[in-house]
């Protein structure tokens, strides 16, 4: 059975199965730069709240690129894939349908 991580605050353990539903938990520094989904999605909410509160405003949804492309590294680094696996692509034009949508994504080592 693998390893559960578990996030304590302020570091993270590792909660080691013992068999019969038994678990010891002990500190794994490994883990010192392991991710949640709702640590990064928090973190993408403060940046954007940041940037969308600044004093100098600018377009509105560019100020999510910056944001959103953290969250995306982020998020698939959590569903395992290497740190430079994916990348989003701005205004990336798909002529065969006759639209530019803000990001297309590539992944790679998947």
């Amino acid at each position: 059975m693998p390893a559960i991580h578990v996030f304590c605050l302020p570091h993270l353990q590792v909660a080691v199965p013992l068999g019969s539903g038994q678990y010891a938990a002990r500190e794994d520094s490994r883990l010192n730069d392991a991710l949640t989904v709702a640590a990064a999605v928090s973190a993408f909410g403060a940046s954007a709240k940041a940037k969308l509160s600044a004093v100098i405003s600018g377009a509105p949804e560019d100020q999510l690129r910056g944001p959103l492309e953290t969250l995306v590294k982020a998020l698939s680094q959590i569903g395992g894939l290497p740190a430079d696996a994916v990348h989003l692509i701005g205004e990336t034009s798909l002529a065969d349908i006759k639209t530019r949508p803000d990001y297309a994504a590539t992944v790679h080592k998947a």
